[in-house]
């Protein structure tokens, strides 16, 4: 009967932890997926240019293997998140910033339930800390809102670690079959390195578990896999377009990624600049392995088993990914969450004393006037925005009233997850208020484009700009059939080889070093910005 009673009471227990977990999760994704789309700039800017493009052009050409543009075939990525974006882009019935990084946005909301999880499945507390210390991640809010095919491999790393380590938790093997299938689905998204980091990853956690069967069996299905779908990748290139491309495709998906600066400073670049971009998450996770050394690496409890595999698989991809000469901070983006959870752990490690106490009581302080400082920064560049020629006085505003509400609602309290609460939400009102607008501001097309479009339709000649360079800014934002034409070298003479009336574009710059003799047969209709360069349009008298 003792023992009926307690089978059930487990049942009921672990039910309850369930369901839980599962309303957690569900709040997580809700709440991440509203912090990552909310005020989104009405045009494209920047990097995402060329993926708004990609999907545009997929709405006249329909779906190919690889994206393209009015250049032809882009070699440097696959079409599968330009598929997504196409297909979320249909049921909005155009391409919008909105349609364009909700994607983006669904996936970083899922990482973000999965990094909860993981550590959920050793603490509730754990999981809660992970999750904040995730959102008061740079580097990675910065990507969530905006079009990231790096944010696809952070979710299929973190959910290759989340079904390894459950299965190792719970004995269900079974679902470690799942593994192939998230290593070519990283494959598809972002070519060979979307393979190569989540294998990494799972090969470092069998290595720290010393799981020898499971590390070379990983390890090959990686490496078989890693071969078969660059075969079919070369084969979809050939089919879209020719032999050439083929050797585009290897240039700019292998020998670009290799070629770049090996000096000695170079491979310190991952582990130096990690501190800002990565901050906080990478910083304290630092601390804590720095500090926590010997218990990480010698105890055998299930805590530090953790840290231990998360610790090494981060090792593994620093150093590997260290050895390519053409680096970027990006390409570690999938780091991210397991940054996150070691540095969690200074919130939930019961036997914390000493230097590290001390630490965590100081970070508390920090993150405590993170709102106040910001709060002054905003009211003082309220006062003085008019001498940096900067107009974003509706979103200055409307930042300060959600600081002074923010502090007023969370002023009382010294609870460490509404400190950090807090701290984060601050982090968002600087990113979309400041950074971004900052950001619009100075990078915003539209108004340009929209003066060009009024003009009596006419094919676009880019003098001395391009091919895939302002002109990618420019065609996205005019969204709209023209001929397009390029005169790539520096030579003024071409521009009377255009004997049909044409509408010329060039940067201010290069139209004042073209000889007078020559400009005074053209007249400047337009002048504006192409992101934040200025430009002509001018036409032949």
């Amino acid at each position: 009967m003792p023992y009926c009673y307690t089978t059930i009471r487990k049942k009921i227990q672990l039910k309850s932890k369930n369901s839980l977990t599962k309303r957690d999760s569900w709040l997580i994704f809700v709440i991440g997926l509203f912090l990552f789309t909310i005020w989104l700039r009405p045009e494209f800017l920047n990097f995402q240019t060329r993926f708004a493009l990609f999907a545009q052009t997929m709405f006249h050409t329909g779906l190919t293997f690889f994206p393209q543009t009015y250049l032809g075939s882009y070699p440097d990525y696959t079409a599968a998140s330009t598929i997504v974006i196409y297909g979320v882009s249909r049921l909005f019935g155009q391409v919008t910033p909105f349609s364009a990084i909700l994607p983006t946005a669904i996936v970083s909301s899922l990482s973000l339930v999965v990094t909860y999880r993981i550590a959920a499945l050793h603490n509730r507390q754990w999981g809660i800390y992970a999750v904040l210390f995730l959102l008061l991640t740079q580097g990675f809010i910065q990507n969530a809102r905006d079009i990231s095919l790096d944010q696809y491999i952070t979710l299929i790393t973190i959910l290759c670690l989340y079904l390894s380590h459950s299965a190792f938790i719970y004995h269900h093997t079974k679902r470690l079959w799942f593994l192939p299938i998230l290593f070519a689905i990283g494959f598809v998204f972002r070519g060979p390195i979307g393979l190569v980091i989540p294998t990494t990853i799972i090969l470092g956690y069998y290595l720290s578990n010393g799981n020898w069967k499971l590390f070379f069996i990983v390890g090959i299905t990686g490496l078989v896999l890693l071969i078969l779908l660059s075969m079919g990748l070369l084969f979809a290139a050939k089919q879209q377009n020719n032999a050439d491309f083929v050797n585009q495709v290897i240039a700019m998906q292998v020998g670009s990624r290799l070629t770049g600066s090996h000096s000695l400073g170079a491979y310190s670049f991952y582990w130096l600049k990690s501190s800002y971009y990565y901050a906080l998450s990478y910083p304290v996770a630092l601390l804590v392995i720095g500090t926590r050394f010997k218990s990480i690496f010698k105890k055998q409890t299930l805590n530090f088993q953790l840290l231990r595999n998360l610790t090494i698989g981060i090792l593994l991809v620093l150093i590997g990914m260290s050895i390519p000469g053409n680096r970027k901070l990006r390409y570690i983006l999938a780091l991210a969450p397991l940054f996150s959870i070691i540095a969690a752990y200074l919130f939930v490690d019961p036997s914390i004393k000493g230097f590290l106490y001390q630490s965590k009581k100081l970070l508390l302080r920090i993150l405590l006037v993170f709102p106040y400082i910001l709060l002054l920064l905003n009211i003082l560049a309220l006062c003085f925005m008019k001498k940096f020629h900067i107009n974003i006085y509706v979103d200055i505003s409307f930042a300060i009233f959600l600081l002074i509400t923010l502090i007023y609602i969370t002023h009382n309290s010294k609870q460490p997850i509404v400190i950090l609460s807090a701290a984060l939400l601050t982090l968002f009102i600087l990113n979309i208020f400041i950074f971004d607008a900052v950001s619009y501001q100075s990078e915003k097309t539209q108004p340009f484009t929209q003066q060009v479009a009024r003009l009596a339709p006419r094919p676009i000649v880019f003098y001395f700009i391009g091919p895939d360079a302002e002109d990618i800014k420019f065609m996205v934002n005019f969204n709209r059939p023209v001929q397009l034409h390029f005169i790539q070298e520096w030579a003024p003479n071409q521009l009377f080889s255009y004997q049909k009336p044409v509408y010329f574009i060039a940067l201010q710059e290069n139209f004042d070093r073209i000889p007078k003799q020559i400009t005074k047969h053209f007249n400047v209709i337009l002048t504006g910005k192409i992101g934040h360069r200025d430009c002509v349009v001018f036409t032949k008298k």
